[in-house]
């Protein structure tokens, strides 16, 4: 009953500690658990969180935990070392190279990626990345985060410079646009419609429906995208009634807008 009574932190842990004692932790030994396969049975999303934030907490002594998961089943979390590593310490990256290299814990399919950085440049979505995208949408908020990681790998990476169309007024398209980064303007020449921002989409509607686009749209700034193609989003919908629902909510709310502008 102590979970329901709504009492401070500080009170509720000694009072369930009587009943459900807990062996305490430190930080690193805690992340350790949860990155590393045993007794337990952590999703493959949670063991690749917990090596996300064990680099970017800079928790040096999980570094061979982390290393060790270049093996692990689950691309979501077989990817994710090499990015932490190489883009958040490369000095821990140099000490594990020539390991993780020579002796072949990187899968050969992920080898691409890992050659593809450029210092300079900002490197592709990861899985772990896009499916945090995903859950910053609003349509994708009830998806299982066991099926996220799936939805992933339909998505299309897309740089948009600033002052560059995403597509034109009257183009037929096939494609949601999920804004990862960035902020796009819609528009019919010189009027704006609206403006819109990380975690936000559009071009929903000729997904759905494949007519002409009504409006065209613009990069304002430097911006990347995530497109999920029509037939990935029928899918999607048919196994997830909740992604429907969530269009459904998303375009009404527009419509309302639109007649409130009329």
């Amino acid at each position: 009953m102590t979970l329901f009574e709504g009492m401070p932190t500080s009170v509720a842990l000694p009072q369930m500690a009587t009943s459900f004692p807990q062996r305490r932790l430190g930080r690193s030994p805690r992340l350790s658990l949860l990155i590393t396969p045993g007794s337990h049975r952590f999703e493959p999303w949670i063991r690749a969180c917990a090596v996300r934030a064990s680099i970017m907490l800079q928790e040096v002594g999980v570094a061979a935990d982390v290393a060790q998961r270049f093996t692990d089943e689950a691309r979501v979390v077989s990817e994710t070392p090499a990015w932490a590593l190489r883009t958040l310490s490369p000095e821990l990256w140099a000490e594990h190279e020539v390991k993780i290299i020579e002796e072949g814990l990187v899968p050969p399919d992920l080898m691409y990626w890992i050659e593809s950085w450029k210092p300079v440049e900002r490197p592709m979505f990861l899985t772990i990345e896009k499916v945090m995208v995903l859950r910053s949408v609003g349509v994708f908020s009830d998806v299982p985060e066991e099926v996220l990681p799936d939805l992933a790998g339909y998505l299309e990476e897309i740089e948009v410079g600033a002052d560059e169309r995403v597509y034109e007024k009257g183009a037929t398209g096939r494609t949601m646009y999920i804004i990862a980064d960035g902020r796009v303007r819609v528009h019919d020449e010189d009027r704006t419609f609206t403006e819109l921002q990380a975690g936000e989409l559009f071009g929903e509607l000729t997904t759905l429906d494949p007519e002409p686009h009504s409006a065209s749209v613009t990069a304002l700034d430097d911006t990347r995208l995530l497109g999920l193609d029509r037939d990935a989003l029928y899918e999607l919908m048919s196994a997830h009634p909740t992604v429907l629902r969530g269009l459904i909510h998303i375009l009404c709310g527009r419509l309302r807008d639109k007649g409130r502008r009329n």
